[in-house]
Order: C-alpha cells, then structure tokens, then sequence
C-alpha cells in the first residue's frame, strides 16, 4: 500500500542581512581554521629545530666548534624552552613560534658554519 503525500519545498532563502552575517562567519572560520594549521606548522618547526640543536651540540665531531661552557649553556637553554613549548607557550599564536625558531635558526648556522670553514 502507497501513501500519496505531496511534498511541499518552502523557500529557504537569506536576506540580504543573513547572508552577510553567514559570509562573514564563513570568513571568520576560514582565518581561524588557516592560523591553527599556521600555528601547528610554525610549532612543529620550532620543536624540531630544538631536537635538532640538541642533537649536533651532543654530537663529539661538533665538540671542537663550540665551548663546553657555551655548550652546556646552550643546551640548558633549549631544555628550557623545550620545556616552555610544552607549558607556558603551548597557546601560542604561529609568530611567537615563527619568531623562536628564526632566532634559533641563527644560532644553528652560525655554529655550522664554524664546521663547514673548518673542513
């Protein structure tokens, strides 16, 4: 047995004023979705130059291209923001982490090029 039932569409449209508001939302979402891939990217850049820093100031064919002294305080630093990434700077917006990671970026060259001059 079949039931007739006509189905009636109603008009579904915005006004000019709801779809302003829905495009700005979309837009809004948009930036926001777009800053956390920014952020998850910049921060995982950041935590990568840290292990990475860590790894050749541990390695013994470096040790001759940077003082113990400046070794074990560099090292001490990067623990600390190791430590901060995972703390205090685990909110961060993608320029803070962009920021860190040019600055270590710096340091990185400069102790690998002291190597690359010497070889």
């Amino acid at each position: 047995m079949f039931v007739n039932v006509k189905h009636v569409r109603k008009a579904a449209q915005l006004t000019e004023e709801q779809l302003k508001k829905a495009n700005n939302r979309l837009k809004w979402y948009r930036r926001r979705d777009e800053d956390k891939i920014k952020t998850d990217m910049s921060k995982n850049d950041f935590e990568s130059m840290i292990y990475k820093m860590k790894e050749w100031l541990r390695e013994d064919e470096n040790e001759p291209y940077v003082e113990e002294s400046q070794r074990e305080s560099y090292l001490e630093r990067l623990t600390e923001m190791e430590d901060w990434l995972y703390e205090d700077g685990a909110d961060q917006n993608y320029t803070v982490y962009d920021a860190k990671y040019k600055n270590m970026t710096k340091d990185y060259e400069k102790f690998n090029n002291r190597k690359e001059q010497d070889e």
